[in-house]
């Protein structure tokens, strides 16, 4: 396996700062990068996939936390359910 270092910039969008990073990837990856991505667009290329990701990465992360929340609490939400379709009940019987 071959692997190129490229140079990484990352822009702060509140400070307007940039990080330059040193990272190593596979070379058919850089391959790949050099043909669809022209030389002076790698770096923000690179900063949007990252963010993305990022961002996919915290979405599924707050989905994965809501499941297990539900899952926990199931047995308490059936319960409510409950509680509130014999209050519901009561009210069209009376209106009924």
């Amino acid at each position: 396996m071959y692997n190129k270092c490229i140079n990484l910039h990352t822009m702060s969008t509140e400070l307007k700062t940039k990080k330059r990073l040193n990272i190593t990837i596979n070379e058919s990856t850089w391959l790949e990068l050099k043909k669809e991505i022209p030389r002076m667009q790698r770096s923000f290329f690179i900063d949007k996939a990252l963010r993305a990701y990022l961002v996919n990465k915290k979405k599924n992360e707050i989905k994965e936390a809501l499941v297990k929340e539900a899952l926990e609490n199931q047995d308490q939400d059936v319960e409510v359910a409950n509680e509130w379709f014999e209050a519901d009940q009561e009210s069209w019987n009376q209106i009924y």
